[in-house]
C-alpha cells in the first residue's frame, strides 16, 4: 500500500532544538515507507511567506516525491492575496493556514477575502482549527464558497465538533493526525466516510509512524485504509499516481 503523507514540514523552529531539516524528513519517509508527501516551509510559517514558499518550491523540484504546499497569512494584507495568485501560477498544489502559529482570528474579514482568493485558484486549502469553536466559525466563512477545505489540528476534545461540521459541509475533509485514541478512525469512517479523511503526520515535528499505524490498525475495509493513507489526498490535490 503506497502512503502519501498529507502534512509535513521542514526548516527550523526557534522554540526547539529538534532537527527539522528536509534531510530528516526524507530519512523518515524512507524509514516508514512513505512514498510521497505534501510539505511546506517553516520559514514561510514563522517569518516570510514568500521567501519560505520559494524555499518549498526549490526543494520539491529537487525531490519529486515531495509536493509543494504554500503558506499564506491573512495578517499580511493585501500581500497575501497576490501571494495566493503567485503560488498558484508556480505550480503549488494547495495552501495551508496555521492560526495557532500565525496568531490571527477566524472571524476576520481579511480571512474571508483570502479564502475567496484561494477559491478562485481552484486549489484546496488546509486550515488549522485547534480550538473549540474554530471549526464551526470556519464553516460560517466557507459555507457559500465552492472550495475544498481540510480541517487540521483536530484533537480528542474537538473531534465531535469537527464531525458535526463535516456533516453540514460536504466539501470539507479532516486531517487524521492527532486522532490516535483507539476507535477514533472507525467512528470517523462511520460518521462521515473514509473519503473525507486524509493522513498527515506533521513530520518531522511529530513522529510519523503512530499516525500511520492508527490507520493500518483500524477495523475498516482495506480500500478505506488506502484512501485515507493516500488516495484522498491524491484526488483533492490533483496528484497523478506515481508522480514521484
Amino acid at each position: 500500500m503506497k502512503v502519501l503523507d498529507g502534512a509535513t514540514f521542514f526548516g527550523v523552529r526557534p522554540s526547539t532544538d529538534q532537527d527539522l531539516s528536509s534531510e530528516t524528513l526524507l530519512r523518515l519517509m524512507d524509514r516508514n515507507h512513505v512514498s510521497e508527501a505534501l510539505t511546506c516551509s517553516l520559514q514561510a510559517i514563522q517569518y516570510d511567506a514568500a521567501a519560505g514558499n520559494d524555499q518549498t518550491l526549490v526543494l520539491c523540484q529537487v525531490h519529486s516525491q515531495l509536493h509543494p504546499v504554500a503558506v499564506v497569512d491573512p495578517r499580511r494584507w493585501p500581500d497575501c492575496l497576490s501571494e495566493v495568485e503567485r503560488c498558484a501560477s508556480l505550480g503549488f498544489v494547495g495552501f495551508r493556514l496555521l492560526r495557532e502559529f500565525q496568531g490571527w482570528a477566524i472571524a476576520t474579514q481579511s480571512l474571508r477575502h483570502l479564502l475567496r482568493a484561494i477559491r478562485d485558484t481552484g486549489l484546496p486549502v488546509t486550515v488549522h482549527v485547534p480550538g473549540a469553536g474554530d471549526a464551526t466559525a470556519l464553516l460560517e466563512r466557507v459555507v457559500s464558497l465552492d472550495l475544498d477545505v481540510i480541517l487540521a489540528g483536530v484533537g480528542y476534545s474537538t473531534l465531535a465538533e469537527a464531525l458535526a461540521v463535516l456533516i453540514d459541509a460536504p466539501r470539507m475533509s479532516i486531517e487524521a493526525h492527532r486522532l490516535t485514541c483507539p476507535g477514533q478512525v472507525e467512528v470517523m469512517v462511520e460518521q462521515v466516510g473514509a473519503e473525507r479523511m486524509i493522513f498527515g503526520s506533521w513530520a518531522p515535528m511529530h513522529a510519523q509512524r503512530p499516525s500511520i499505524d492508527m490507520v493500518l490498525g483500524a477495523e475498516i475495509d482495506e480500500r478505506d485504509k488506502a484512501a485515507i493513507l493516500g488516495g484522498n489526498a491524491r484526488r483533492l490535490f490533483g496528484l497523478q499516481e506515481g508522480a514521484q
